[in-house]
């Protein structure tokens, strides 16, 4: 062989040397393979992370290393990339030297012949473990009110001097067809090469010299131009201090691409040194951050916008971890304070206890059962020691394997609002309590007609008994008058006792009760109640009171008490007026449309004048010399907790008309009243 010749395969196997030094100083984890899909080559980073000799990874030995559940996947993609020479891409998790799997993306790129023909597939794997586990946490955050956005894939990239012609025409095919963006430059810092990848993103045109390795000019900072305005400065003194130290750095900006957008890049640059030290070139990768900074901002923006919500929201936010104890607190939880609570279960602040022990068993159980729950409301106490009462909801939270990680969930200051519900329940007592002094005091206006009603069958009976001791004198003894006499003391008796059931019920104080109540019946034994206080003062009363009137359900002493007061109004008021003209009518009707009882009590007094109308109906007003005023008042609150109304209007020709109407049980249509009359 020449001279010549030796020169030649000396500076090719120089070449190939330099070229294998390149790719295992890169880096990245760097394969090949031949058009067969053979692996027959990875670099250095690859072997130590696979932590196997490269016989054992050659030809499919890799295929040991990649997940079971990734494998299928994996062999399918890779075949049909084999078979159609298209561009590889996909990832999967791969065991390292330690036993644990590692997501990386893996992405390869046919190298052709002039025909075409595939010679050989380059390509990298591209560690995407961590943006995994980023995805993860997003899409944890996501959990607590904001959108995950995707991380962005990763590029690599390598800047080198310039060679032998053999030798940078190898690494400049390889870099070309590598999945990524590549470039290297002189170790001043010039740049004098960027790959193809790098060269279409940044515009460079095709007969750039960039394109060629030939370079780019003297000044190590020609490209800081590329970059964001805002980003120019930090990176010039990111690279002189790489020039300066020649140590390895990292650094994060945005390159102008060649639609003049913005993109975020993270550049991660290392030295290549020859084996006395001396400074070859930089080596480094680049990843394209732009999603993933788009993620960060969104998840800053995310916690930004629930800290406002977290600060300003009446209501606040907490965590418990799978003790049930404080992980988390906003800080307007429980007053003031919250985080002297971290640690601490929120049934350790609780004041109910022990006297309350139901509802916390209730609540345990759910806990313990990891079902959500809502309202739960508990006396607590402040930070400043003051007692509380909180309304707490929530609902378990588990981790992706379903494992139990605790509860999140609100809590609230609810004390006004049950003390207002306490002041609330404590004035429908006294409303109660005044009620019922009414009907004592209406029984005691009502005392000599009730005497008078209870006389007349004792009276009565008395007679009966005595005819009963007559016809016993007889002989013989008239055993069928004597019969006759005692069913009329029985009958009597009963009478009798009918009317003080009746007023017992009317002045018992007794909760209100839901019943079923035929209201013209009510409307008969209250007549009956009145009659006395009716015929003392001349009144004569009409009834017109509807057949198959459909029932109501409520309580049959209140309704009966607003009747009641009704009618002792209206004859009263008609003591104002000649004897001749005093008439009280009473009458009920259904209404046809939706149902509804109406009640009427009309009288021929004085009548009340317009403007008066409503106040009649306000507590403590009254015309009366002797009254307070609470009577009306008292029979409004009666039909409203019935879900009726009452109101006054003008009687025609003369007098006023109270009425007021109930719903109905039953919504069948009625038939037509009936008319009784009555003259006392």
């Amino acid at each position: 062989m020449s001279k010549e010749g030796n020169r030649t395969e000396e500076a090719l196997t120089s070449g190939a040397q330099e070229l294998r030094l390149v790719v295992e100083t890169i880096p990245a984890l760097v394969w090949k393979a031949g058009p067969d899909g053979n692996f027959e080559y990875v670099n250095k980073r690859v072997l130590e992370y696979l932590g196997a000799p490269l016989g054992e990874i050659i030809g499919w030995g890799w295929m040991e290393r990649v997940h079971p559940d990734d494998v299928a996947f994996k062999v399918r993609t890779w075949l049909k990339n084999l078979e159609s020479g298209n561009p590889h891409d996909a990832a999967c998790r791969i065991r390292g030297a330690d036993g644990r799997y590692r997501w990386f993306e893996v992405r390869g790129e046919p190298l052709r012949a002039s025909d075409g023909a595939v010679l050989d597939w380059y390509g990298v794997l591209i560690d995407i473990d961590d943006r995994r586990k980023t995805e993860d946490a997003l899409r944890e955050s996501e959990h607590k009110l904001r959108q995950i956005i995707d991380t962005a894939q990763g590029l690599i990239w390598s800047t080198g001097p310039q060679g032998e012609p053999t030798y940078v025409a190898q690494l400049q095919a390889m870099l070309n067809v590598l999945p990524a963006y590549t470039w290297y430059a002189a170790p001043s810092g010039v740049l004098t090469f960027v790959n193809k990848r790098t060269a279409d993103y940044l515009g460079v045109p095709k007969d750039h010299p960039l394109r060629f390795g030939i370079g780019i000019g003297a000044q190590w900072d020609d490209w800081v131009p590329l970059l964001h305005p805002d980003d120019q400065e930090e990176s010039r003194k990111y690279w002189s201090t790489c020039l300066r130290t020649g140590e390895a750095a990292e650094h994060s900006y945005r390159v102008r691409s060649a639609q003049g957008d913005y993109r975020w890049f993270l550049t991660r640059a290392e030295p290549f040194r020859a084996s006395d030290g001396t400074l070859l070139l930089w080596i480094g990768a680049t990843l394209d951050i732009e999603e993933l900074k788009c993620a960060e901002q969104a998840l800053r923006e995310s916690e930004g916008k629930f800290r406002d919500y977290a600060e300003t929201a009446s209501d606040w936010f907490w965590e418990i971890g799978p003790d049930y104890r404080f992980t988390l607190l906003t800080e307007n939880a429980f007053g003031s304070d919250p985080a002297s609570r971290i640690g601490r279960a929120f049934w350790d602040y609780a004041l109910d206890l022990e006297t309350e022990p139901k509802k916390w068993r209730v609540v345990q159980a759910t806990l313990d059962a990891r079902r959500p729950f809502r309202d739960f409301a508990y006396r607590s106490v402040r930070g400043d020691g003051a007692p509380m009462y909180v309304k707490a909801s929530g609902k378990p939270v588990f981790d992706a394997n379903g494992g139990f990680r605790g509860y999140r969930g609100t809590g609230a200051d609810v004390t006004a609002a049950m003390r207002a519900q306490e002041e609330h329940e404590r004035l429908r007592q006294l409303e109660s309590d005044i009620a019922h002094m009414n009907r004592l005091s209406v029984m005691g206006e009502l005392a000599a007609s009730l005497a008078h009603e209870i006389t007349q069958p004792i009276g009565s009976a008395r007679n009966n008994a005595r005819a009963a001791l007559n016809f016993l004198d007889k002989q013989p003894p008239d055993l069928g008058e004597i019969r006759e006499a005692l069913g009329g003391v029985v009958g009597d008796a009963d009478r009798a006792g009918d009317i003080i059931d009746r007023i017992r019920a009317h002045i018992k104080k007794t909760a209100p009760r839901k019943d079923r109540i035929d209201l013209n019946e009510a409307i008969t034994e209250v007549i009956g109640l009145g009659q006395s206080a009716i015929i003392k003062n001349g009144v004569s009363v009409q009834t017109r009171l509807m057949e198959g009137l459909a029932p109501v359900e409520g309580d049959r002493v209140q309704l009966q008490q607003v009747v009641l007061n009704l009618i002792l109004n209206a004859v009263e008021a008609m003591t104002a007026v000649d004897e001749s003209v005093r008439e009280l009518s009473i009458s009920s009707a259904q209404s046809r449309a939706n149902g509804s009882i109406l009640v009427a009590v009309r009288d021929s007094g004085p009548g009340i004048e317009p403007e008066r109308r409503e106040r009649v109906f306000d507590a403590f007003y009254t015309t009366k010399s002797s009254g307070v005023g609470m009577g009306l008042s008292i029979c409004r609150s009666i039909i409203d907790a019935h879900g009726g109304r009452l109101w006054v209007e003008a009687n025609a020709p003369r007098g006023a008309v109270f009425q007021f109407t109930l719903p109905s049980v039953e919504m069948e249509p009625a038939s037509s009243p009936r008319e009784n009359r009555g003259v006392s």
